[in-house]
């Protein structure tokens, strides 16, 4: 990603607006970019500096007992024992036709890796560091997160190491270890383990393996077979 785009997008990445993989390029531009990494800090103090500036003023007691006064008598003209019925019935027809359960943790975790290996395989970018020298990636991960996960060789067990690449999960980034198996890609995203266990997941032919081990979730991604998957979890424990 070229500076002058990162450059239009630091205020959307600053607010958190933007989707995942504009977000995953902007961020590795700035790991990689001494300017426009200053660029973003010195915003992100002028919005500290503003909001520590900015004074509240408040309203005169007189004005706010008005305000209060004549909202309540309006209320009390528009909202009549009748008309409060029909609202409060019309508001659980709403409910019960649009409501929908509230995804919980697991759910976007899981929703952003399918987003992200869709985005990743759709765009042809597989690996930001491409390498089957495990110590090659670590070391590249080290480089970027100041911590690396263990890189297994899978090559003897049929899954090519192809390498690595950042990925972003609830906002934070992440190592994806990539394997190619049967001319099929596999990401595996590399998270500290959430409040709740890690749980397997499908969506339009691409599977999603979960495990948990000593703290740590693991998510292989691919459209590859749920027992190839099942096969590398097993490989993956063993050799790492």
């Amino acid at each position: 990603m070229k500076c002058e785009f990162t450059r239009r997008l630091i205020d959307a990445y600053m607010d958190s607006e933007l989707d995942s993989p504009n977000a995953i390029e902007v961020e590795a531009h700035l790991a990689e970019c001494d300017k426009c990494r200053q660029i973003l800090e010195a915003r992100q103090e002028l919005s500290k500096a503003i909001k520590l500036a900015a004074g509240y003023v408040q309203a005169p007691a007189g004005l706010r007992t008005q305000i209060r006064r004549e909202t309540h008598i309006k209320r009390r003209f528009r909202f009549g024992p009748v008309t409060t019925g029909i609202a409060f019935a019309v508001g659980v027809v709403l409910v019960l036709a649009f409501w929908r359960p509230w995804p919980s943790e697991q759910d976007r975790i899981i929703g952003d890796v399918l987003s992200q290996h869709e985005t990743s395989v759709s765009t042809g970018h597989l690996v930001d560091v491409a390498s089957a020298d495990p110590k090659i990636i670590q070391a590249w991960f080290s480089n970027k997160l100041g911590y690396s996960p263990s890189v297994p060789a899978l090559n003897k067990e049929g899954f090519e190491l192809v390498g690595g690449r950042l990925g972003l999960v609830q906002g934070h980034s992440v190592p994806v270890v990539v394997y190619a198996h049967k001319q099929r890609k596999i990401d595996i995203f590399i998270t500290p383990s959430g409040e709740s266990s890690a749980t397997d997941a499908d969506r339009e032919g691409i599977h999603v393996r979960s495990w948990n081990d000593c703290g740590v979730d693991y998510r292989a991604v691919s459209n590859d077979t749920p027992s190839d998957l099942s096969n590398l979890h097993k490989e993956f424990l063993i050799h790492k």
